[in-house]
């Protein structure tokens, strides 16, 4: 990385976050869903040890226990609401509906603040789901009294909050139970509350069974679905006959409901347990007990793709309704539990199979979490590998031939500086979380920086543990649709270089560092995610007099930038360029024939105002596929950082690997994309962990977090609505 801008970097350190892209789909997508979630902010934490209210949950009752993976927890610990929320991002789930019981009642105050509060609230959208059994009276003889009142407090204080979701413009509640405290009465006071809240949206828990009636739905903004088991699974047992009768079930009701001018919200569940609770309905596993060698999370499945993908509703922004994110006494959460405690049959009963009735029970972790997000990412073609265009000059996808522009992040540490390798393993879970961000954000390239000394054990010894965890990456990379640029050799954090490697000399060390990209490509080779193989991060060489250290310039801690040679030993630069490089790629053909190959250079035309590039002049360049550089325009010399590039366009695809306003302002920086399009194939910017939203939040507020947010935010407007190099964006 250029060192001029690197001890600003690290001054700063604000996790950056990345620009989405409106993009078009791709061929064979379908319009992705809106996902929402029944939310209970209703829980107390237990002591240490003590298994608290999760005594009354099947999963507290299994032996060994299947607690959530944040513990017996609190609702209103911010720990707790925030790891929530990453779930729930994680999972594609776009707003929650919230248990409301009424003023001042634990879930209001959990609601108001602790969940409105908190620091990513912003995240997410909320809606209130009104529990009417709390609120109406029995369901014999309701009481509308509290109606209008309770409305006029959810107003208040609820409907005008930034976070809170509007459909249409309106404000949504859900209302539990419509079906029984609103069919065939409570018309009045349903009447006298439209009249004095004109402007909301509310969906009623209406459906229930094959038989719904129009005057029924005419009642309601949208009608949906709470008791999924009470429909299909409770009659059918966990099989496919129950998820065929909920689909039949919502057919219809879909057909009268959008009949008479109404939306169809399809809600579906993973599965019900209450028998930890209260007594009288039977327990339902969470695979299916006809299919031979179903897994867990297979009905839950199902439900998505054979009735709530089909049946979503454009009147209702193709909105879909999940029971629920963490009601643990019905088992119906996809929350994730510790993922640790294997498969239960057994529970803690006098017979030791009263709650599980001889069911098995899986310890799921985020299973259901990734299910749901299986859902979010539209169903696209087969990941086609890129490669360079027939004649030379740009990128294309595999067998398709179409045009492709890399729009890329560097994803090469986290906010406090730690790089990929050093966290991946103990953090896996956040490297997931960031990919589907990055995914989701519009990005279609991830450039990664691996440290030589993770990856090495010796020098002739490659670290098992680290290339797992690559190939982890790439299949992650391939499930999010992500393409990699792998950057290699790296030495940024001194404190990871073995001694051993230092005391190598020149030939020792290209040989190591062979043996580094021979694992390297072996263990990437093959997969359609892999854009290139990024030789070393800005290599330099010596001058006319010896060097003394391998590494050059620490800013932060941190040394981006090294030599590959300490002496020229009377050979030219471009001797010594050349035989390295073509090292390099020797070892990486050996068992990579197909991905491209580049080294990213520091542009020292640009930094020096004239001269010829190394490695990517005719010399060095011709063992390499496309040029790399990174660019980073001063104030007021745009046409000079330009002009500098047209020196690296030799007739291959060139690729602006870094950039960011470091030392001009944005709009300078938004017309050196403008005009560098010209030439350039692919534009990578800076993500990490952060979204503008997220930096927005950060307490407490810092100027570099707000221009670091806005940056993004303009070139995500920007991006979203420009060709590039003659294409369009992916």
């Amino acid at each position: 990385m250029m060192l001029h801008r690197i001890a600003l970097i690290l001054l700063i350190l604000v996790p950056v976050g990345t620009f989405s892209l409106s993009g078009e789909e791709e061929a064979g997508a379908v319009p992705s869903l809106s996902i929402g979630a029944y939310y209970y902010p209703w829980y107390e934490a237990a002591g240490a040890g003590e298994t608290g209210w999760m005594s009354k949950a099947l999963r507290g009752r299994l032996q060994p226990q299947q607690l959530p993976r944040l513990g017996v927890y609190g609702s209103r610990d911010p720990k707790v609401i925030g790891d929530h929320i990453a779930q729930s991002r994680r999972a594609g789930i776009d707003f929650w509906a919230v248990s409301w019981w009424g003023p001042n009642r634990r879930e209001d105050r959990a609601f108001g603040e602790a969940i409105l509060t908190h620091a990513d609230a912003g995240q997410l959208k909320y809606a209130l789901l009104y529990e009417s059994t709390g609120r109406l009276g029995s369901m014999r003889e309701p009481n509308y009294d509290k109606l209008l009142d309770d409305f006029a407090y959810m107003a208040e204080r609820y409907f005008e909050h930034p976070a809170y979701l509007k459909i249409d413009g309106k404000p949504v509640v859900f209302i539990y139970l419509t079906r029984v405290y609103f069919r065939d009465r409570g018309q009045e006071a349903l009447a006298q509350l439209r009249e004095k809240f004109p402007r909301l949206y509310l969906v009623g828990d209406d459906v229930f069974g094959g038989r719904y009636r129009e005057e029924d739905a005419r009642l309601w903004d949208a009608v949906t679905a709470y008791d999924v088991y009470g429909q299909s699974m409770q009659k059918e047992g966990a099989t496919q006959a129950g998820v065929d009768r909920l689909r039949r079930n919502y057919e219809n009701a879909k057909k009268l409901a959008n009949g008479v001018g109404t939306a169809f919200i399809p809600g579906i569940a993973p599965g019900y347990n209450d028998r930890a609770v209260r007594d009288g309905h039977a327990g339902r596993a969470r695979y299916f007990t006809d299919r031979e060698g179903s897994k867990e999370g297979d009905i839950f499945r199902s439900m998505i793709n054979e009735v709530a993908i089909p049946l979503a509703d454009e009147k209702a922004a193709r909105t879909i309704m999940i029971t629920s994110f963490n009601e643990w006494y019905e088992d119906t959460q996809i929350e994730a539990t510790g993922g640790g405690a294997g498969v239960a049959v057994k529970d803690d009963s006098d017979t030791g199979a009263y709650y599980t009735e001889g069911e098995r029970y899986e310890d799921y972790g985020t299973l259901y979490l990734d299910i749901l997000r299986e859902a979010k990412i539209p169903r696209q073609p087969a990941l086609e590998p890129i490669r360079v265009s027939a004649d030379g000059k740009g990128f294309v996808r595999g067998a398709s031939n179409a045009p492709f522009a890399v729009w890329g992040v560097n994803y090469d540490h986290d906010g406090p500086g730690r790089l990929l390798d050093e966290y991946w393993e103990d953090n896996w879970e956040t490297v997931v979380e960031d990919f589907h961000e990055i995914r989701e954000l519009g990005a279609n390239c991830v450039r990664i920086h691996l440290q030589f000394g993770k990856f090495m054990d010796a020098p002739e010894k490659p670290n098992a543990a680290a290339l797992a965890r690559l190939t982890n990456l790439v299949k992650l990379a391939e499930e999010t649709r992500l393409y990699l640029d792998v950057t290699g050799l790296a030495c940024y954090h001194k404190q990871n270089i073995p001694p051993w490697y230092d005391g190598l000399g020149e030939e020792e060390r290209w040989a190591a560092q062979a043996v580094f990209w021979e694992a390297v490509a072996k263990a990437c080779a093959g997969s359609p995610a892999i854009f290139c193989y990024d030789l070393m991060n800005e290599p330099i060489l010596p001058g006319k007099e010896p060097a003394d250290e391998w590494l050059a310039g620490e800013f932060g801690g941190k040394y981006f930038v090294q030599r590959i040679s300490l002496d020229l030993r009377g050979r030219t630069r471009e001797e010594v360029a050349e035989s390295w490089v073509e090292r390099m790629v020797g070892a990486i053909r050996k068992h990579d024939q197909e991905h491209l190959i580049t080294v990213g250079v520091i542009p020292w035309v640009f930094t020096f105002g004239g001269g010829k590039p190394l490695f990517h002049g005719p010399r060095v360049g011709r063992h390499l596929d496309f040029v790399a550089v990174h660019f980073y325009p001063e104030k007021g010399e745009v046409e000079k950082a330009l002009e500098a590039l047209k020196a690296y366009e030799v007739g291959k695809p060139l690729v602006i690997e870094e950039m960011f306003p470091l030392k001009c302002g944005q709009e300078e920086l938004i017309r050196f994309v403008d005009q560098s399009a010209e030439h350039a194939d692919g534009w990578i910017s800076f993500y990490w962990g952060q979204t503008p939203e997220e930096l927005r939040g950060q307490e407490p507020k810092s100027m570099a977090a707000a221009i670091t947010a806005s940056w993004l935010e303009t070139f995500q407007s920007h991006a979203s609505r420009r060709k590039l190099s003659g294409t369009e964006h992916p």
